[in-house]
Order: C-alpha cells, then sequence, then structure tokens
C-alpha cells in the first residue's frame, strides 16, 4: 500500500464527518477523527466499516487504488485536538449547526493549526465571516458545505470570508477535486451559499401551492421526479434551456417574457410554521408514504440509488460536471 498523501484531520464524528472521513481515505490520505464525545468517537469507526462493507458488496465504492479495508485502516479517531490537528495541511470541520459551537471550533483551532493549513467549514447556511472574524488565522479558513450524504453527492461549496487568502480557496478546491468531488467556487459570501438558495426557492413555491391547494403533496414530487429533476440531474437548469431551443439566447428571445410574467406572479416567503395546516398536511402524507420507523430502509435505499447514478454519471464519457 502506498504511503499516504497526506493528513486530513476531521472535527466532529458524525454522519457528515464520517462521510469525510471516507472521501478523504479513498483519495489516499491519512485521516484523523476528532470529537470530544468519546461515545460517539468510538461507534464512528464500527459505522464506517459497515458503510465501507455494504459499499463493497453493492460495487458502489468510490473509484480508488485502495480497497475498502486499506481505505479504513487510513482512518482513526482522537480525543485529542492537538493530535487530530498535528501534521495536517487541511481540517474539515463537521460539528452541529450552531453559529456557537462553530465560532468556537473555529477558534480553538485558530490556537493549534499551522499558519499554512487551511480549515474548511461544513456549514449549510451560515457566511464564514459569522464564526471566523475573531481567529488571528480567519485567512484560512473558508466554507467547504457538501451536499449530505457526502458520499454520494458530489458537489461541494467552497465559500470565503471577505479576507479568505485565495491561495487558500485554491487549496480547498484543488483538495475536493483530488479526492473526486465537485467543487464550486462562489465569488463571496452570501446566505445560504448557492445550492440553499435555490433549494429554499423551490420550497417557498412547494409550500405556496399546497398551502393555495393548487395540488396535492404527491404530485408536488412527481413534478419534481418525472419533469425538472431528471434534466437538472444530467444537465442543470442553464444547460437545459440551452437544448431546449436553438441555444440559449433563441430560449430567452423566445420565453423571457413568459417567465417574468408568471415570476411577478410569485407569492414572497412566509415562515413555514411547523405546526400549521400546511405542515400537518405535509406531515400526514409523507408518513403515510414512508412511515418515520421506515426511514432508516428508505434512506439506505436512497444512498443506493444516489451510488448507482454516480457511478453512470462516472462512466459516460458524454457527462460533464
Amino acid at each position: 500500500m502506498a504511503e499516504p498523501a497526506g493528513k486530513i484531520g476531521i472535527i466532529g464524528s458524525g454522519l457528515i464527518g464520517q462521510q469525510w472521513a471516507m472521501l478523504f481515505s479513498s483519495g489516499g490520505f491519512e485521516v484523523v477523527m476528532y470529537d470530544k464525545d468519546k461515545n460517539a468517537l468510538a461507534a464512528a469507526l464500527p459505522k464506517i466499516e459497515k458503510q465501507f462493507s455494504d459499499l463493497s458488496k453493492n460495487n458502489r465504492l468510490r473509484p480508488s487504488p485502495l480497497t475498502a479495508a486499506q481505505q479504513l485502516q487510513r482512518i482513526s479517531v482522537t480525543d485529542s485536538l492537538d493530535a487530530c490537528v498535528s501534521g495536517c495541511t487541511y481540517i474539515q470541520e463537521c460539528v452541529p449547526e450552531s453559529l456557537e459551537l462553530k465560532e468556537a471550533v473555529m477558534k480553538s483551532l485558530d490556537s493549534v493549526i499551522s499558519p499554512s493549513c487551511v480549515v474548511g467549514s461544513s456549514t449549510s447556511t451560515f457566511k464564514p465571516s459569522l464564526f471566523t472574524s475573531k481567529c488571528d488565522k480567519r485567512a484560512r479558513m473558508v466554507v467547504a458545505h457538501p451536499v449530505n450524504p457526502p458520499y454520494y453527492l458530489r458537489l461541494v461549496e467552497v465559500v470565503p470570508a471577505p479576507w479568505t487568502d485565495a491561495d487558500a480557496v485554491d487549496l480547498c478546491v484543488s483538495l475536493m477535486r483530488q479526492i473526486g468531488q465537485a467543487p464550486v467556487k462562489m465569488s463571496r459570501e452570501v446566505d445560504g451559499f448557492s445550492l440553499n438558495r435555490i433549494q429554499y426557492a423551490i420550497l417557498n413555491e412547494v409550500w405556496h401551492q399546497v398551502d393555495q391547494g393548487l395540488i396535492s403533496p404527491a404530485d408536488i414530487d412527481v413534478v419534481m421526479k418525472e419533469g425538472l429533476g431528471p434534466r437538472y440531474a444530467l444537465m442543470g437548469p442553464l444547460e437545459t434551456i440551452h437544448l431546449n431551443a436553438h441555444g440559449v439566447r433563441d430560449y430567452l428571445q423566445k420565453y423571457s417574457k413568459s417567465i417574468l410574467a408568471v415570476s411577478q406572479t410569485l407569492d414572497a416567503p412566509v415562515l413555514m410554521d411547523p405546526e400549521s395546516k400546511t405542515a400537518s398536511v405535509l406531515q400526514s402524507h409523507l408518513e403515510k408514504e414512508i412511515p418515520l420507523e421506515a426511514l432508516g430502509e428508505r434512506t439506505a435505499w436512497r444512498n443506493l440509488k444516489l451510488a448507482e447514478m454516480a457511478g453512470a454519471k462516472s462512466a459516460d464519457p458524454l457527462y460533464k460536471a
């Protein structure tokens, strides 16, 4: 087995931390996972081993020169922050989505990382300036937001704070490509980054359509699964419109007025109250389709299908990430 490509630190041993560890080990890195919760830490490696085993049985491991067993050997755990970060070129923060917690973790890392080390945060919505401003090494800290589950979905949003070094961003992007992810680089920070701004716009319209009785919850999912979703999964929204006419300019000449007219009828965002009638309608429908006790089984099915989709894309020479 070849020597490790370098050392990566993972802060947090939950699902996201576990999957980051799997990704980096598949890329040939030595991975050290830190957590102050010793019970969570003790459970992490067995869970990772099971995930590797299941993926291997279904022939869905990420492409790697290492076997599942060899990848697992590259991952270790520790409850010592110093031991985790010592010698790391990159650290991925994977603690729960709490601004106060992330700020505290970054402050702790600030005092122990080397000046050249880059720290990426897995936060899904917080701008990096909100939790790195008090750090002396804040110029080495970025957002590296994955999509859940990261092992099966390749997107990583790399988002700088106003003070982030350009080479820190470039190192993060390069590293993500090295482990087979598909990073996108945002020019500046904005609430929700790119993915969640798009996702939340969709969810707001979904909420309004169900709330106003325009369509059933079941049919809303059909709209995405059998309409928008397959095209977007292969091509994205821009190539979709490029192919739906004789290029994007022709599409806009034909449809831009209709797009504006429909868009002007869209309702403003509202709080999606979990105690509202609409939330009850959604919950009733979804629990009928997938009872809460079946969520684990359904999630496992989802992960397998996402892995199959990723494999089909990677095997197709015409697919463009």
